[in-house]
């Protein structure tokens, strides 16, 4: 039997499934407007009748996000069987490989500004030659 958290306690006993997703597209909502958004998605109400509780409603959204952060990372979908894990867990391991994504990315924008100046460098150093030539008469 796996442990929960609190706070995956108090989903996994919060059944009214259709008011939790009703208050996150109202504060989803809330915050696109207030934020000048001009285009974003809600949950559909329809879930609701998919799902028990919101544990299991969050689960399956961690389950997919898990799935696609795991494509990202690793350029393939997970082979695993991260159905057995819990959302707190499927979490974590999300905040994992998105943080290493992003790592990997800014070293891969380094390497490429590396590139691009080792490029000028190289340009300078063959400028600095051709003026010397043009001044020596070639």
């Amino acid at each position: 039997m796996m442990t929960l958290t609190t706070r995956e306690n108090s989903l996994l006993f919060n059944t009214d499934v259709l008011g939790y997703i009703q208050a996150q597209n109202t504060e989803r909502n809330t915050q696109a407007k207030a934020e000048g958004w001009t285009f974003w998605t809600l949950m559909a109400e329809s879930l609701a009748d998919e799902v028990t509780n919101v544990y299991e409603l969050e689960l399956m959204f961690a389950q997919g996000a898990y799935s696609d952060v795991y494509k990202e990372w690793c350029g393939c979908r997970p082979h695993d069987n991260y159905s057995r894990m819990t959302l707190a867990e499927l979490e974590g391991e999300i905040a994992w490989m998105s943080s290493s994504i992003e790592e990997s990315i800014m070293d891969e924008e380094i390497i490429e500004e590396e590139k691009i100046q080792t490029e000028i460098d190289i340009l300078e150093e063959w400028e600095v030659y051709e003026a010397k030539a043009e001044e020596a008469g070639y």
